[in-house]
């Protein structure tokens, strides 16, 4: 790479970089000569999987063979699979059939390695397996594993394999050992998931069945993400019904599509209550400086009409909080003139506030005085700080895993949604309300810091 883009613009890089897509795994493979990568990265824990599962490694120098033929593999070319099959059933002198098996086991050993390494460091740095953004995929990889065993005859739970992994890594990743049992549990608990889910599919799958005459691979993945049920399963059961099931090599990557991944957190956007024409129209508007970020408690304020429609305004400044967060917006008064309106509601369109007065906006005066209803502000500001301090103390007792999944800040109440992988205990509310109670009573400073995302 010779070149970056600035502004639009290809400006010459003073450091050159030639891109081959080696990674850091691949240069230890090369320099160890093993076979494979995974000898390379997993050391002895390659042996110590194989012999859990009862599955026998295939001598290095075989390996060292068929991979060189593996070379030549296009697994969307089917020819250049039958030919790399038929190489290796002459190498070991068995039929394909044998030879399809005998590497389908290997080749599960080190898919066994690289999901319980995964899953240990996604739980590691506190994700929290879901339905939705990255605690999707930390689910995906965590029952992907559990679909392997299960080929297995389950020999082992998958939280045992995972300690394994944490002993491993834990000095070159501290975080796994200082969130070994959180790691641990929450294993626990998506394999106790699994197992339900499984019990479940089957008769739902049973039932789809009746009434489907093919499951396409829309259907697998709807059914997955339904329900939980690998494709695997629905093949096993479809043949019962004489109906045979295509799945694509790459099934899992194409769930993973669906759920936006490449790292990517899809965030839920606030919703703006305003009619479609409002918001177009405030979107040609400039951004509006916003002083309650400066200011939290400036109750009055003066400032210049950008524009006027109806009875929605914008200002060039404001200290009304609109909505978001989950945080209610500010009420008060507009004053132009000897006309005084009432701010029944307040939003953010991007980066510019919408005031919504409780009739048409007629003043012709360029500059207005606003004045927040200070009783209500105060009150929700202090919501706000009771949901910092209630996840703070989420956080201390139940593990750093927890973060804020969601809030509402009201008047009258505050809501907080955490991420966690277990329902709460009635003796972890009481722990988490009495330690609240108490970073209360001590009565600390507030100070407000903005941190990066």
């Amino acid at each position: 790479m010779k070149y970056k883009v600035v502004n639009g613009k290809y400006e010459e890089m003073a450091l050159k970089v030639v891109d081959t897509g080696y990674g850091i795994e691949r240069i230890a493979w090369f320099t160890q000569r093993v076979p494979t990568a995974f000898h390379a990265i997993y050391g002895h824990l390659v042996r110590k999987f194989a012999d859990v599962v009862g599955v026998e490694l295939l001598d290095n120098n075989v390996f060292f063979e068929l991979l060189k033929e593996a070379g030549h593999l296009d697994p969307d070319n089917p020819k250049t699979v039958e030919r790399f099959y038929a190489y290796a059933a002459k190498t070991l002198g068995v039929n394909v059939e044998t030879v399809k098996e005998i590497l389908q086991k290997q080749v599960s050993v080190f898919a066994l390695l690289d999901h319980t390494k995964t899953l240990a460091l996604m739980l590691g740095d506190g994700i929290v397996p879901s339905n939705s953004g990255e605690g999707y995929l930390a689910r995906l990889v965590a029952r992907r594993a559990l679909r392997i065993l299960a080929r297995f005859g389950n020999p082992v739970e998958l939280a045992e394999l995972v300690k394994m992994q944490i002993g491993y890594w834990s000095s070159d990743y501290p975080q796994l050992s200082k969130n070994s049992g959180y790691i641990l549990d929450a294993v626990v608990v998506e394999e106790e998931r699994f197992r339900t889910s499984l019990q479940r599919g089957v008769k739902i799958v049973e039932k789809l069945l009746k009434r489907k005459k093919a499951i396409t691979v829309d259907d697998l993945i709807q059914i997955y993400d339904s329900h939980g049920i690998p494709p695997d399963i629905v093949s096993e059961v479809a043949k019962r019904y004489g109906l045979q099931v295509s799945i694509p090599h790459n099934f899992y990557a194409l769930v993973a599509l669906k759920h936006g991944s490449r790292g990517v957190v899809v965030r839920r956007k606030e919703k703006v209550e305003l009619p479609r024409e409002i918001i177009e129209w405030a979107k040609r508007l400039p951004e509006t400086h916003m002083i309650f970020h400066e200011d939290p408690y400036r109750v009055e304020f003066r400032a210049n009409v950008v524009g006027a429609k109806d009875r929605y305004l914008v200002l060039n400044s404001t200290a009304f909080y609109p909505r978001g967060g989950g945080q209610d917006y500010d009420v008060g008064e507009i004053v132009c003139g000897n006309e005084t309106y009432k701010v029944v509601s307040v939003w953010k369109v991007g980066n510019t506030v919408v005031h919504v007065l409780d009739r048409e906006f007629k003043c012709n005066k360029e500059n207005v005085v606003g004045k927040i209803d200070w009783d209500r502000r105060y009150k929700l500001m202090r919501h706000h700080t009771a949901i910092h301090v209630l996840l703070a103390s989420a956080r201390k007792l139940l593990g750093e895993h927890v973060w804020q999944a969601g809030a509402e800040k009201t008047v009258d109440k505050a809501r907080l949604d955490i991420t966690h992988h277990r329902p709460l205990t009635p003796e972890q509310v009481k722990a988490i309300e009495e330690l609240a109670n108490k970073i209360v009573d001590e009565r600390i400073e507030v100070r407000t810091t903005y941190m990066e995302r």
